[in-house]
This record gives C-alpha cells, sequence and structure tokens, in this order.
C-alpha cells in the first residue's frame, strides 16, 4: 500500500507540469509565414517533426493532425523564427478562391499526364544564339526542354542543378533546350548575370502550348523515338533526381 501512494505520488508530480505545459501551447504569435522559396531552400521535412496547430491556434494532438491531413478542406502554413529556421506548421482553412485554384492546378496537371506516351508536337525555331531547332530532326537522340521564364524564381532556383546535368551528359546524344517566354532583349540581359547552359529559345510562348504548359518550370523528356516519356511542373528537392533518373533510363534503350 505504501509503494502504490509513492507511485500515485510520483506520478502526481510528473503530470501536473506535463499538463500545464500542454494547455498553455498555443500557437506562438511572434513566427514569421515561410515562404516557398524559404520551404525549398530548408530542403523536406516531416509534419511529425513539429508541433502542429488548428486554425484558432490550439496545440493539435497526433490524431487530430491525422484528421486534417486527410480533410481537403484544410491546407498547412509553414511558419519559423527569427533566423528563418521551420519551427510551427499551422492547419488554415481552404477558401472557396484556394479551391478553385487546386481544381486548376489538378487540371493541369491532367493535361500535362494526357500527353505521357504521345509524340511529341513538332516545332521549328532558334536559339538565343541563332542556331536553327527543328525538333522533327532530332528523332534518334533525347532531347530535354525546360519551360520557364524570368519573373520565375523557382525556375532560375533549379539552374544551377540543371547546369550539373548538363555537364554529366555533355558527352551524350542528348539536347538540352531551354524554352523561355521572355524577349530576346530580357535574356540576353538576365543571362549576363545568371549561368544557365541549355540552348535558350526565346519568346516560345507557342511552344508551350503544344505541351500544354501553364505552370512553371516544367520539364519535359522526349526519347529517341519522338514520344513524350516525362513531362512535369514546378519544383522541388527531387526535381534534378527525377530527371538524372529517366534521363538514364531513356540512354539505356
Amino acid at each position: 500500500m505504501r509503494f502504490l501512494r509513492l507511485l500515485a505520488t510520483c506520478l502526481i508530480l510528473i503530470s501536473t507540469p506535463v499538463l500545464t505545459q500542454a494547455q498553455s501551447k498555443t500557437f506562438p504569435p511572434d513566427l514569421e509565414l515561410l515562404a516557398f522559396e524559404k520551404l525549398v531552400e530548408l530542403g523536406p521535412h516531416n509534419i511529425k517533426d513539429y508541433p502542429c496547430y488548428g486554425p484558432e491556434g490550439t496545440l493539435l494532438s497526433k490524431r487530430a493532425i491525422s484528421r486534417m491531413q486527410r480533410n481537403p478542406d484544410y491546407r498547412t502554413e509553414y511558419f519559423g523564427d527569427s533566423s528563418g529556421k521551420l519551427v510551427a506548421i499551422k492547419f488554415k482553412k481552404v477558401t472557396e478562391e484556394e479551391k478553385a485554384r487546386m481544381r486548376s492546378f489538378r487540371e493541369r496537371r491532367e493535361a500535362l499526364k494526357a500527353l505521357l506516351g504521345t509524340e511529341a508536337a513538332d516545332f521549328t525555331t532558334s536559339t538565343l544564339e541563332g542556331k536553327p531547332v527543328d525538333l522533327s530532326e532530332l528523332r534518334g537522340s533525347v532531347v530535354v526542354i525546360n519551360f520557364w521564364f524570368i519573373g520565375c524564381k523557382p525556375c532560375i532556383q533549379e539552374m544551377p542543378e540543371l547546369n550539373e546535368i548538363v555537364s554529366e551528359y555533355k558527352d551524350d546524344h542528348i539536347r538540352f533546350i531551354a524554352v523561355a517566354l521572355d524577349e530576346e532583349e530580357a535574356l540576353r540581359a538576365f543571362l549576363e548575370k545568371q549561368a544557365f547552359d541549355y540552348e535558350i529559345v526565346p519568346k516560345g510562348r507557342s511552344i508551350a502550348k503544344l505541351y500544354n504548359v501553364s505552370g512553371y518550370p516544367t520539364h519535359c523528356l522526349i526519347d529517341t523515338d519522338g514520344k513524350i516519356t516525362y513531362l512535369k511542373s514546378g519544383y522541388g528537392d527531387r526535381t534534378a533526381t527525377e530527371l538524372r533518373k529517366n534521363i538514364a533510363q531513356l540512354l539505356k534503350k
């Protein structure tokens, strides 16, 4: 009996501070919302590794987090401290406008998927240096196309990695073509400050439409038979890895 009383006392001493601490855990008001570019810079993260809060700012249990992750009416926002370090995640109610954007995103994604396995649309153009590009004449070579524009921050962020890929495959029969939306003059000024080792094609909006591109950056791989094998929008920490993997597979054919 004495042992049980002692055990009960210990449990009270241990659990009381924990309960008090849990009750005081509301969303810290001094945190800053992290931009998408910052999240990309920070790299992959697991939601389970950070405190998560509901829309009202109350700390969520693991079960509540799981429920909200499955609920399409909520999305996550990521917050950092004064140093920019990710320290907390908060769920936010999705607005009707955001739902419309998400539907539009899904539709664009499906439009890209519909082209996988189909013959790539032919186009004839010239690079910024005046070199002619006729896709129909590139049969027998792997073609890597990047759709981008100067004002696209993720497009610029991925350029160093893309340059590395170009360097890695410089001895293979691959053409790296970057279809930009911008005019020649703007591109020349941009490339004086930022290296991009793809063959740059200016004023490429009409080419982007041929490939159902409406989000940037978008990457497209075309095999030696002229078929589209990879077509994906967006930039993430696995973009370069996916490109390398798919290029290597095409070179084995």
